[in-house]
């Protein structure tokens, strides 16, 4: 019988101790992440396509709340939030756009930002200079225009033969 209660006593220091040390783990764990948990800012989908005068940069997440662009002559930002997600990035643009012509409107479900170009001419080969966003933004090729025999390519030159037959 003087054996039994050792056990259990045994058991009761084992139970102890793991206790002690789940609680300075959790301890440790604590100190490390914040308090409260924070909500980082993902990049949202988009796609773009161009027309003569136009580029237009499409947007489709369902339930969007809280939307905020910012047009630049060289850049644009996109802010919003749905489903419990915060979306913001910043877009450098590959070539200057008018601010006073370009506009974005949109609704629960899709924003549209129309970027008017200050050069009808030039056919954009990229959206963007930043080369991490082709992931993110993408062509439209559905709603894609060719670009025109006679269009001035990118920098004011006139197409070469291989780009006028293509």
């Amino acid at each position: 019988m003087h054996g039994e209660p050792r056990i259990k006593e045994k058991r009761a220091k084992g139970t102890e101790k793991k206790f002690k040390k789940d609680k300075r783990k959790e301890a440790a764990r604590s100190a490390l992440s914040p308090p409260h948990p924070t909500t980082m800012a993902v990049p949202a989908p988009m796609t773009w396509h161009q027309l003569q005068k136009k580029v237009l940069v499409n947007c489709e997440i369902p339930n969007l709340t809280d939307v905020a662009i910012t047009i630049g002559e060289k850049s644009f930002s996109f802010a919003a939030k749905a489903g419990g997600k915060e979306f913001q990035m910043d877009v450098p643009l590959a070539h200057d756009v008018v601010v006073e012509e370009s506009r974005w409107f949109g609704n629960d479900r899709a924003v549209s930002i129309v970027l008017t170009k200050t050069d009808n001419s030039c056919f954009w080969e990229k959206l963007s200079t930043d080369a991490s966003l082709k992931r993110i933004v993408k062509p439209d090729l559905i709603n894609w225009q060719v670009r025109r025999r006679g269009a001035r390519a990118p920098g004011g030159r006139a197409p070469s033969a291989r780009e006028r037959d293509a």
